[in-house]
């Protein structure tokens, strides 16, 4: 979740007219108050989870979904969040059986909390810029929860939705006046970008 209000107001709209509520919301602080007041428990704080991992309590972990840490998703999780962790140390203060147990907390902690909430998708509004992003989507991935993520096209400009997995572009249902409006935003987006 970026700084922008508008996918804060989404989120609330959705949520308000009984059509999403989030399971875990990992947004910008800057909404946390607000975002706190309406969905409660179901937010957690940005700087908690990116640099403050050790005060994470109470996990209460009983070995759910414990098969993840065997998985490919496991393995290609710790290459890059301990990477992403290394950038995000700007003091350098955490050497690397310390972020390996961070990491580790925050696996707990999700495989508990998804285990017991059983989210239908998993949505992002962009790339994961943290550790703490990419291992929720690895997680959710290994749980087969279908992953999608907002792209936007500065040059049109442009936000579609994107399955994650698939690479496959969700577009909007066709209510414009100009009936080939999809049709010819794929074009250019192929014609730009290559894409097949």
């Amino acid at each position: 979740m970026t700084s922008q209000p508008q996918w804060l107001e989404a989120a609330i709209k959705l949520f308000k007219n009984n059509i999403a509520e989030p399971v875990i919301w990992l947004g910008d602080d800057r909404h946390y108050d607000k975002a706190k007041e309406i969905f409660g428990e179901n937010v957690v704080q940005m700087l908690q989870f990116v640099h403050r991992p050790y005060t994470l309590k109470k996990i209460n972990y009983s070995g759910e979904n414990i098969e993840f840490f065997n998985s490919r998703n496991y393995i290609r999780a710790k290459d890059k969040c301990l990477k992403m962790m290394d950038r995000l140390d700007l003091y350098g203060s955490f050497n690397r059986p310390d972020r390996e147990v961070y990491f580790h907390n925050l696996i707990i902690w999700y495989l508990n909390r998804l285990e017991k909430n059983k989210p239908d998708v998993f949505l992002s509004v962009e790339n994961p810029h943290s550790h703490a992003q990419y291992l929720l989507y690895e997680i959710c991935n290994y749980l087969k929860v279908p992953c999608f993520k907002f792209n936007n096209w500065p040059f049109t400009p442009l936000l579609f939705l994107e399955n994650i997995d698939t690479k496959e572009r969700i577009l909007r249902p066709k209510n414009y006046q100009q009936t080939n409006f999809d049709k010819k935003v794929i074009n250019e987006i192929k014609k730009i970008t290559k894409l097949p």
